[in-house]
């Protein structure tokens, strides 16, 4: 099972990578460091699960979240809208636009792990 990571900061990426390597090794991880080279990642590859940083340059994760539910092939994939910032009227916005959750970053790295545990357990995600 394959889970894309689409974050524009290297720090939160390889965080992100550590915590999920810390749940199940059997996951494979790609990442992509912003929207347009997870729109090119999503030309070949369909994963499991993906997770969407909302504040990008260029092309920020709503425009992102818009582009994945255009594209048939990827109607089925859950999205998690993941941001520093996450008040409930954009949990509400986002869903509305077929995100499946909408999640404030977690600070402390063992959070991290329990908040990605949770998720890929409740969207039932299979390594």
């Amino acid at each position: 099972m394959t889970i894309l990571y689409i974050d524009d900061d290297p720090d939160d990426r390889e965080t992100f990578k550590e915590a999920l390597w810390a749940l199940d090794l059997s996951y494979k991880y790609i990442e992509a460091t912003g929207g347009k080279s997870a729109l090119q990642i999503l030309n070949s590859v369909v994963p499991g699960c993906i997770f969407l940083d909302v504040n990008m340059p260029e092309m920020n994760g709503r425009e992102v979240l818009l582009k994945i539910r255009s594209l048939k092939k990827l109607h089925h994939v859950p999205v998690v809208m993941f941001s520093t910032q996450m008040t409930r009227d954009d949990i509400v916005e986002f869903k509305s636009k077929g995100a499946a959750h909408g999640i404030a970053k977690p600070v402390r790295f063992n959070d991290l792990c329990a908040t990605l545990r949770s998720v890929i357990q409740e969207l039932a995600v299979k390594p």
